[in-house]
């Protein structure tokens, strides 16, 4: 990969804050958008790796130009599209109804779907079920390849 998003090792995109935050989110929607990826992940409709294939399609302007979590919220949302999870046309019509200030997230509990949800997220994440042993240890040589460039610049 040679996209906009290959930013390692590349500087001039300013000061990286690193003061520490009391909470998790700097915003409540930052929170409902990680609630969101583990639904998305958690119930299979999306893996981590489409999940990051979906940022990575965005725009270059609009990657550089979007924090974080606008990032994931683009991406989550075009995974649902695609999916089928989420009709386009109402994705604008909700989107339109958020700006004006006419919308809110709408709140669910389901205690059972908490640890399906969990479950799922675990499986995507390690679907061996195995502990795999490491390839290295610390101080062995090693010979890096460019075959695959998805290497820091």
């Amino acid at each position: 990969m040679d996209g906009i998003h290959d930013v390692g090792g590349m500087d001039g995109f300013g000061p990286v804050d690193t003061t520490e935050h009391e909470d998790t989110f700097h915003e409540p929607w930052e929170g409902e958008t990680y609630a969101t990826f583990v639904a998305g992940l958690g119930s299979g409709t999306f893996g981590i790796d489409a999940f990051r294939h979906s940022i990575e399609r965005m725009p270059p302007a609009d990657y550089l130009t979007s924090d974080y979590y606008d990032r994931w919220v683009t991406a989550i949302t075009r995974l649902f599209v695609e999916r089928g999870v989420l009709d386009p046309d109402a994705v604008r019509e909700r989107t339109r109804a958020f700006a004006d200030g006419d919308a809110t997230v709408p709140e669910r509990t389901d205690p059972d779907l908490i640890g399906e949800l969990a479950a799922g997220v675990n499986d995507a994440y390690d679907s061996s079920g195995t502990p795999s042993e490491p390839a290295f240890e610390a101080g062995d040589r090693v010979v890096v390849r460019n075959h695959a460039p998805r290497l820091p610049r």
